[in-house]
C-alpha cells in the first residue's frame, strides 16, 4: 500500500474532523456525531478505522456537507475505498505467503522424514563392516 495515500487519508481525516467540530459546534444534533472521534495516525488499520468512524459520523450529521470545495463525503469515501482495496490486496498476499510457507514446511518435514528413513534402511542393509556401510556413515552425519 502506498504510504502517500495512507498519509493523504490521515491528513484528510484530521482536516475534515477539525472543521466539522468547529462548524457544527452550535448544532448539537450534528456535533454529537463527531464527539469522541480522533484522527489517529499509525498503521493502515488504525488510520482506516479512524476514517471509517469519520465517514459514519459525516453521513449521520450531514452527508451533503462539503467542508471545502471538492471535499465531499463521496470523494472521501472513494479515497477510503482505494485504501481498503489496497489493504485487501496486501492481506491476500500475506495470506498466500503464509499458506506457501506452511506448504513448504510440510514438504520439508516429509523430505526430512524420508531422508531419515532412507538412512535407517541403508545402515541396516549395509553394515559398518562393508565399504558401502562405511561410506554411508562417513558421508551422512547422525
Amino acid at each position: 500500500m502506498a504510504a502517500a495515500e495512507l498519509t493523504e487519508l490521515h491528513e484528510a481525516t484530521k482536516q475534515v474532523l477539525g472543521i466539522a467540530k468547529i462548524t457544527f459546534r452550535d448544532e448539537p444534533a450534528k456535533a454529537g456525531a463527531f464527539v469522541g472521534l480522533t484522527a489517529v495516525k499509525g498503521t493502515s488499520g488504525v488510520v482506516s478505522r479512524s476514517a471509517q468512524a469519520l465517514s459514519s459520523a459525516w453521513q449521520k450529521a450531514d452527508p451533503s456537507w462539503a467542508p471545502l470545495p471538492g471535499k465531499t463525503l463521496a470523494a472521501y469515501d472513494a479515497l477510503r475505498a482505494k485504501i481498503s482495496g489496497q489493504q485487501a490486496t496486501v492481506a491476500g498476499a500475506v495470506t498466500a505467503q503464509k499458506e506457501a510457507r506452511k506448504a513448504l514446511q510440510a514438504a520439508l518435514n516429509v523430505q526430512d522424514r524420508l531422508t531419515k528413513d532412507w538412512y535407517g534402511v541403508a545402515t541396516r542393509v549395509f553394515t559398518d563392516s562393508t565399504p558401502e556401510g562405511q561410506l554411508v556413515r562417513a558421508e551422512i552425519p547422525t
